[in-house]
């Protein structure tokens, strides 16, 4: 029960969540993010908090080095699945932990995927995705504003989960992730000269 929405533009994803915990009888607002940064990951967690907690806590994501044997989906779908259902056992979570009503918004390399309970793995094709009771209402926000700003843009679609949801509610938190920042190499001594 919450909404996490996320996009991708100039190479950088952007994922935002809500901040509703519910359960069947009741909500409460919480001060926990529901979308983590992970390494060179960002997650956004829809369903029960402790899966979070143990992507935030407990998981160690792979390193995804590019190359022509292996593509990042056939990555996320072999070492990464691997490592999470890992952390998940770790943690005392069965096997099925993520089938409890739990989808994922992962963010990598400048790449959107959903995965879903089963771990399923798909890219969003048109560069934004949600996941959550407020998933609907957030897709038709994010279609009708493709001239604002990533943040504006998943900002207002929260804000249209939340009108329209009951199981969505405000202060919206987004994250985003970038392309790994590398200093150039010194060479030599100032300027460049040696």
């Amino acid at each position: 029960m919450t909404c996490i929405v996320g996009c991708v533009e100039g190479g950088i994803v952007y994922i935002g969540g809500d901040s509703a915990w519910c359960n069947n009888w009741e909500m409460s607002v919480g001060v926990g993010k529901k979308v983590v940064r992970n390494g060179d990951v960002l997650i956004g967690c829809s369903g029960d908090p402790r899966i979070k907690d143990i992507l935030q806590q407990v998981f160690v994501p792979p390193i995804y080095v590019s190359n022509k044997k292996k593509s990042l989906l056939a990555f996320l779908l072999t070492d990464f699945t691997n490592a999470m259902k890992y952390s998940l056992k770790c943690a005392g979570e069965k096997e099925d932990a993520l089938e409890k009503e739990c989808s994922l918004l992962i963010g990598m390399h400048g790449r959107l995927f959903q995965m879903e309970g089963n771990f399923h793995i798909l890219e969003a094709a048109h560069g934004y995705d949600a996941v959550g009771s407020g998933a609907y209402f957030a897709l038709g926000a994010m279609h009708a504003t493709p001239d604002l700003l990533p943040s504006d843009r998943i900002h207002r679609a929260l804000a249209a989960a939340e009108a329209h949801c009951p199981s969505v509610r405000a202060p919206f938190m987004i994250e985003q992730l970038g392309p790994r920042y590398q200093a150039p190499k010194k060479r030599g001594f100032a300027y460049g000269f040696r």
